[in-house]
């Protein structure tokens, strides 16, 4: 495709530059993109009603229909400025104003674009579920309460935040990180009281109960049952208020029916 503006608009293209750009391209963020560009875009609307030729109905479109509809609206003026032109002059004009010509060029350059950028996230998409499918099913704590984490760069944090540890789903809520994570026992528990609760104080019991195992061997006497076993813990910690489940609302028949009302 023969166009000036191409390369213009795709070097700006933050999702064709994902690799330079600080972009990080992740199932979650993939889906959100293209659901921008294919369904619903925030400040993409366009009118779907009129009276007396002035717009009085609007919706909100994805980014690739409302570029699309701008293209069509500057190749709608070129039959309008010919059928003028012929009126003024007489003479049928042979091609395009200057003007005309570079916001056609622009506007079928911003779709091309916006394609390219839907195919490419179409393209991602499907790698990543192939691979979050290849992955053997997660075990959180499958090892205890180790303190091994995984860091992983995210669209917030592109240098890289703590997105699981031991196992378990950590996500960033509120200006904490926070172990979201239905299998897990320790889910609604940040990662701070995790550590300092959880970790800590099993690590510290693993090390006691190791001491005194080596040193009954040491001295040929038996080893207290509880040290020949990791120490448990399977219990929320409790110095942490533990979240509470909200319940659903149990309403009165004769709320229900103020309700549907």
């Amino acid at each position: 495709m023969a166009n000036r503006f191409i390369d213009s608009y795709r070097k700006q293209s933050r999702i064709l530059n994902h690799g330079t750009s600080g972009l990080t391209l992740d199932l979650r963020t993939c889906r959100d993109l293209l659901r921008e560009l294919e369904e619903r875009c925030d400040g993409c609307r366009v009118a779907v009603a009129f009276s007396k030729g002035k717009p009085i109905r609007e919706k909100t479109v994805g980014l690739l229909e409302f570029v699309q509809i701008q293209l069509d609206k500057v190749r709608a003026e070129y039959p309008d400025y010919v059928q003028r032109k012929q009126r003024e002059t007489g003479v049928l004009p042979t091609e395009m104003p200057a003007e005309m010509k570079e916001r056609l060029e622009r506007a079928e350059a911003q779709v091309f674009v916006k394609e390219l950028e839907a195919i490419t996230l179409r393209d991602k998409i499907s790698i990543l579920e192939a691979e979050q499918k290849a992955e053997p099913e997660r075990q959180p704590l499958a090892h205890g309460p180790r303190g091994h984490g995984r860091i992983k760069p995210t669209q917030k944090f592109p240098e890289g935040r703590l997105v699981e540890i031991d196992g378990q789903s950590v996500d960033y809520q509120r200006g904490s990180l926070v172990i979201k994570d239905p299998k897990s026992i320790f889910d609604g528990l940040t990662v701070l009281d995790y550590r300092r609760y959880v970790i800590h104080p099993y690590r510290r019991e693993l090390r006691r109960r190791r001491a005194v195992r080596q040193d009954c061997i040491k001295k040929g006497l038996p080893v207290p049952p509880e040290c020949k076993r990791k120490p448990d813990w399977r219990c929320w910690p409790k110095e942490v208020p533990q979240p509470k489940v909200e319940k659903p609302i149990r309403r009165t028949r004769k709320a229900r029916k103020a309700a549907t009302q």
